[in-house]
Parts: C-alpha cells; sequence; structure tokens
C-alpha cells in the first residue's frame, strides 16, 4: 500500500514538473511575444507625455495571443471537445478584434475609443482564461506521454 501510494506521489511529482515546464514555455513564447511591443514602448516611454498608448500596444498582445489560440485550437486534432471550437471561435475573434481595434485607436477613427480603452484589460483577462483553460488539459495529456516515454525526472 505505502508502495503504491509513494508510486503515485511520484508520477503526479514528474508529471506537475512537465506540465509547469511546458505552461512556462507557453507563457515564454506567446504572452511575452505579444507583450513584446507594449514593453519595448514602456521602456522608452516618458512619464511626461503620459501613458495614453497603453491600451493601444496591450491590443497588439491581444492580437497575439489571439492568434495563436485560434491556430493551435484549429490544428488541434486529437480533442473532439466542444470547448476546441470555441477557443478556435474565441481565438479568431480576438486576433481579428485586436487588429481592429489597434489600428483604430492609432488612427483615432473609431467612434468608440473610449470603449476599446476601457475594455481591453477585460479582453486580455478573459483571453487569457480561455487560453489558460483550453491549454491545461493538453499539457497534462502531454507530460503524461512524455513521463510514460522518458520516465520520471
Amino acid at each position: 500500500m505505502r508502495r503504491k501510494t509513494l508510486r503515485r506521489i511520484l508520477l503526479l511529482w514528474s508529471v506537475g514538473q512537465i506540465a509547469a515546464r511546458m505552461f512556462l514555455e507557453h507563457v515564454a513564447t506567446v504572452w511575452l511575444l505579444g507583450s513584446a511591443p507594449f514593453l519595448a514602448h514602456l521602456a522608452i516611454a516618458e512619464p511626461a507625455r503620459g501613458y495614453g498608448w497603453i491600451p493601444n500596444d496591450l491590443y497588439l498582445f491581444f492580437m497575439v495571443a489571439g492568434g495563436t489560440l485560434a491556430m493551435e485550437a484549429f490544428q488541434d486534432r486529437r480533442r473532439r471537445a466542444p470547448f476546441r471550437t470555441m477557443a478556435g471561435v474565441a481565438g479568431a475573434f480576438s486576433f481579428s478584434a485586436g487588429a481592429w481595434a489597434y489600428a483604430s485607436l492609432e488612427a483615432g477613427t473609431s467612434p468608440i475609443d473610449g470603449v476599446l480603452r476601457s475594455s481591453v484589460y477585460v479582453g486580455i483577462a478573459g483571453l487569457s482564461g480561455i487560453d489558460v483553460i483550453y491549454r491545461i488539459p493538453k499539457m497534462i495529456g502531454d507530460a503524461m506521454n512524455e513521463h510514460a516515454r522518458e520516465g520520471p525526472r
């Protein structure tokens, strides 16, 4: 009984480590890549000129993260769950909406600039939540497969 419990704990530990590594790799590639324009702009921004550009640049993150989510969801042939379709549609919508919002805020042509500026944070939180909910089960499954192939870490 103790041996079986110990094996389960080691399995959980190993799979958890692999899944955490996969999640950190995802965050480092997609989320940091998507926020790179924002971080670059933030690094050279002068406080005296204000920070009105922040929502504009965050829509670039919204666009990159949404595009990545859509591409991976539509390429994922293993999962048939309806959440795959919802994640793909949400990603495609986020990609399109992020591109449109960024362009309209930069050009100042949209009559709903105030709404766009105030809703970017809610959009990013929602998209990030969908992204995590979609990816975590897949990462755990991939981590279990990797553990089965390569053994404990």
